[in-house]
């Protein structure tokens, strides 16, 4: 009995041992799975565009590209420099007889010089009046086509501050203002009830 009970727990922990292996092994493939996803789902986002680039392109950026910061603002400051000082001999090796002077009236002269701002705001403030006035025109046009007038009564009479009376008088009655008040309430009751009954016999 005791060598079949230790056979049989010897049976038992190969079992055991096997059902453990086969999960490591379980595992790592679900792990290996994983991993092959993940890789597939990086390569498929990941964009394959690649530009051609000639070869006078890769020149340009590495001649405008080369040396550190500094070196590269110091270079496109040196350029600035000598572009504005290439304009200025430019602008004094004009000819002399380039005279041309603009004729103005004089009212025009006399005029005070508008900024660029104050020009631009000028010109949208034209436009919309003139926008203004083509939309009145047209309404004008449009109102013109109905040929309806309203009759308007010229016998009333102006009324005065004598012919506008309270409701409440209580300006003019005040002493009978609370029985009239409670007079009012009493009857209000009295037609609710009767409402009410003749709704009952129904």
């Amino acid at each position: 009995e005791d060598e079949l009970l230790r056979s049989s727990q010897s049976r038992s922990k190969d079992v055991a041992r096997k059902d453990f292996h086969e999960f490591l092994a379980r595992q790592n493939a679900l792990q290996i799975k994983k991993k092959e996803h993940k890789e597939n789902l990086i390569e498929a986002e990941t964009p394959g565009f690649n530009p051609k680039i000639t070869k006078r392109s890769k020149e340009i950026h590495e001649q405008n590209n080369r040396g550190t910061f500094l070196q590269r603002v110091e270079r496109n400051e040196t350029k600035r420099e000598n572009m504005l000082s290439r304009m200025a001999s430019l602008a004094q090796s004009l000819p002399e007889d380039c005279t041309f002077q603009p004729s103005i009236l004089r009212k025009s002269a006399d005029l005070p010089v508008r900024s660029a701002r104050e020009m631009s705001l000028g010109d949208a403030e034209t436009r919309e009046i003139s926008t203004r006035a083509l939309r009145l025109k047209v309404e004008s046009e449009e109102l013109s086509k109905y040929s309806f007038r309203p009759a308007m009564n010229t016998t009333l009479r102006t009324v005065s501050k004598k012919d506008v009376r309270s409701t409440l008088k209580v300006v003019d009655k005040p002493e009978t203002y609370m029985s009239r008040l409670k007079e009012a309430q009493d009857k209000k009751e009295v037609y609710l009830e009767r409402l009410r009954k003749e709704n009952e016999e129904k």
